[in-house]
């Protein structure tokens, strides 16, 4: 009888871990997916105020898109590969949603959390999340 029973809690155990291990993981990859937003976020506010104030840092051979990948470096690692100048849109002298006026809008997208297929292979999580991070942010410009 005692032999049966410690196989059962050794059953128990190994559900109960495996279980508290997927909640485990699930919620730290949420959280790293909502620290890559928050950093890309940052990134795009920082990059249209540079390029809306006209600053030196973001023109000439760093551009604002190149100004971007410099920035998004100081949020995500010096060593992110989260955005390249592909993933930046500019636009200039234009309304920011629906507010009138001049702006600069910068987007980026970023698909970074996504290798190596690592939940679009899941029919239930690659359906709910989504597949990139798009980040939007504006900044008003002289009205000329």
């Amino acid at each position: 009888m005692i032999g049966d029973r410690r196989g059962t809690v050794a059953l128990e155990a190994a559900i109960v871990i495996s279980l508290a291990m997927a909640v485990t993981l699930g919620t730290l990859q949420l959280g790293l997916m909502s620290w890559t937003k928050a950093g890309l976020q940052a990134t795009a506010a920082i990059t249209a105020r540079c390029l809306g104030i006209g600053s030196t840092a973001c023109t000439g051979s760093n551009t604002g898109p190149g100004f971007a990948v410099t920035t998004s470096k100081r949020f995500l690692g010096s060593t992110s590969t989260a955005i390249t100048t592909g993933n930046v849109t500019v636009t200039t002298a234009t309304t920011c949603s629906s507010a009138p006026g001049h702006y600069v809008k910068v987007a980026i997208t970023s698909n970074l959390w996504l290798t190596n297929n690592l939940w679009t292979n899941s029919s239930f999580l690659g359906s709910t999340l989504p597949k990139t991070i798009t980040v939007t942010a504006c900044y008003t410009t002289a009205i000329t």
